[in-house]
């Protein structure tokens, strides 16, 4: 990592900082308190239902995807999807940290090569990415139609919603063309004879056996992900999972609303929240915090929410997700830690 991305990094960090200490000031936490101490627990732990029931058909939609592949248990699955989760957001930027360890657990688990269990974890992410992408799309445009937002904002989410589409349709040409051309031999061998990577050459007797090596594990994993595409019908269900599961999201922040006895709209629940898991994802701060929740509160606000309404809701909706992720993440990862079949990583 250079010292331009490590800048980049510390002055965003430092940006998002400043904007939570302007609205911690701006906020009556007293009042806030009140609110959350009001709360309707029916609400509350239909909210906490939803989240659970979010993270198991998560789990069922990933087994699916295996399905072709490897059987698996849901009980086996769970545990796996919660520590990627876990590990996940403990690690700068979102969903980076925690895929190769997802893959070790699933080849200990059902013996596929770690190439193969890769493979299954990037269609599962992808009917994510498609699903929070087209949620995203559609917050931009009922924001700038029908929120009260700063037009120089407005100018930047279509921007954003014009980068999404090109992203979309780069997208389906890499599918209708799933090649690595970026691995060519040109490149390769730069990559071994790069200086600073000494220690690959010493790994392999020659550059022929480290092209052979890189290209015989980068076939089998476009080979499984082409096997994994042609069934249309995993496919067709991931997609709808996906969609699923990221409305679990939505309807367990909006219930929590009318636990504070808000009647808000579910579209503006959608709105805000897809815009905020945005910003979340291209902060690079470990699992997006403090930049999710300082957009939530703001959109929100501007949205005509009450300050302390908006910052209650974001304090349990966001708490919940940590409590899962973090709380029942890391008890999945110490599980399959110390089980005695799975060795420590």
């Amino acid at each position: 990592m250079n010292n331009r991305s490590i800048a980049k990094k510390v002055v965003t960090a430092l940006v998002m900082l400043g904007v939570l200490a302007v609205l911690i000031i701006s906020v009556d936490w007293q009042q806030a308190y009140t609110v959350i101490q009001q709360a309707n627990p029916i609400f509350i732990a239909a909210a906490l239902a939803v989240a659970l029931a979010r993270f198991i058909i998560w789990s069922v939609k990933w087994r699916r995807t295996i399905s072709p592949l490897a059987t698996i248990s849901l009980s086996k699955v769970f545990p796996v999807l919660m520590t990627g989760v876990f590990l996940n957001q403990i690690t700068p930027g979102r969903d980076t940290g925690g895929e190769p360890v997802r893959a070790y657990y699933l080849g200990r688990y059902t013996g596929l090569k770690k190439r193969q269990a890769l493979a299954t974890i990037v269609v599962d992410k992808s009917g994510n990415y498609i699903a929070i992408g087209s949620f995203i799309g559609f917050a931009i445009l009922f924001i700038t139609l029908y929120m009260d937002v700063a037009s120089s904002i407005k100018v930047l989410f279509e921007a954003v919603l014009i980068l999404f589409l090109l992203a979309v349709v780069s997208a389906v040409y890499v599918k209708k063309n799933l090649e690595m051309p970026f691995l060519s031999a040109k490149i390769l061998r730069r990559i071994y004879f790069f200086g600073p990577l000494k220690t690959i050459r010493g790994k392999f007797q020659s550059y022929a056996v480290f092209e052979d090596y890189v290209m015989e594990r980068v076939t089998e994993f476009i080979t499984t992900l082409r096997e994994l595409l042609s069934e249309k019908k995993n496919v067709r269900d991931n997609m709808l999972l996906s969609f699923l599961i990221w409305l679990m999201v939505f309807v367990k922040t909006w219930l929590i609303f009318l636990a504070f006895g808000d009647e808000v709209s579910f579209f503006m629940v959608i709105a805000v929240e897809s815009i905020s898991i945005l910003l979340g994802i291209i902060s690079f701060l470990p699992g997006g915090v403090g930049a999710t929740e300082i957009t939530m509160i703001t959109l929100f606000r501007s949205a005509g929410i009450n300050t302390e309404v908006a910052t209650a809701v974001t304090i349990v909706s966001r708490g919940m997700y940590y409590a899962f992720s973090m709380g029942l993440g890391y008890l999945s990862f110490l599980y399959l830690k110390l089980r005695p079949e799975n060795p420590a990583l």
